[in-house]
């Protein structure tokens, strides 16, 4: 695997040090989910130093644009150096299952039961490859899920959902499209132990919901 990464420019540079940690921690991580996930070829990593805030907090945000490109954003600062190693990986899974911006038409669509499954099994990756760490966005409230289980299946096929609103703020909760997630692959796994999300990068959300066992 051939991994080439450019730091975007910006007024808010990172330095020569900042530069040098995040090249190593990047080109480390990267390698290493590449292997486990059977990703091979070229890929392309841009790095930009910029605030994105959620929840009122900067974090660490990536992109998977494409099956050979992806995107991160780091706050120029303070972050927590697990939150980036878990967005390696999360993008990395999106990655290997075509989860990406730009995909083609045999690669995984966007519809929102896809999304919701994609950023569960992302979440899981990361969390079985990096030793305790629990992201805020994998935390949840059984019955705050099951409550929104019903907008769910108001919605589960559409293309042209509301990502903000499902994804992040909604107004009444925080990540709730990937604490929906986290909980269906989670009750994946309970029903089929020998499962993980590196088995289940490839299964279509429609067979994922399935051995769930969840009705929605």
């Amino acid at each position: 695997m051939k991994v080439n990464i450019v730091f975007l420019p910006s007024a808010h540079d990172f330095t020569v040090e900042q530069k040098g940690y995040l090249r190593e921690t990047i080109r480390k991580a990267v390698r290493c989910a590449g292997n486990i996930l059977s990703i091979k070829g070229l890929i392309d990593i841009t790095i930009y130093p910029f605030f994105q805030y959620i929840g009122g907090k900067p974090w660490v945000v990536g992109v998977a644009q494409s099956k050979e490109w992806l995107q991160f954003t780091v706050p120029p600062e303070v972050y927590n150096k697990k939150d980036l190693l878990g967005t390696i990986y999360h993008e990395m899974h999106h990655m290997a299952r075509g989860y990406c911006v730009l995909h083609s038409e045999i690669e995984q669509p966007g519809f929102l039961l896809n999304s919701i499954f994609s950023e569960g099994l992302a979440t899981h990756f990361e969390m079985e490859q990096i030793v305790d760490y629990t992201p805020a966005y994998s935390c949840y409230n059984v019955t705050e899920v099951k409550a929104w289980l019903p907008k769910l299946k108001e919605e589960m096929w559409k293309i042209n959902y509301d990502h903000q609103r499902w994804f992040f703020e909604n107004g009444e909760e925080l990540w709730m499209g990937y604490k929906i997630g986290k909980y269906l692959v989670d009750q994946i796994i309970k029903n089929n132990p020998r499962c993980n999300s590196v088995e289940l990068v490839n299964t279509s959300a429609e067979k994922l919901l399935e051995l769930s066992g969840v009705l929605i």
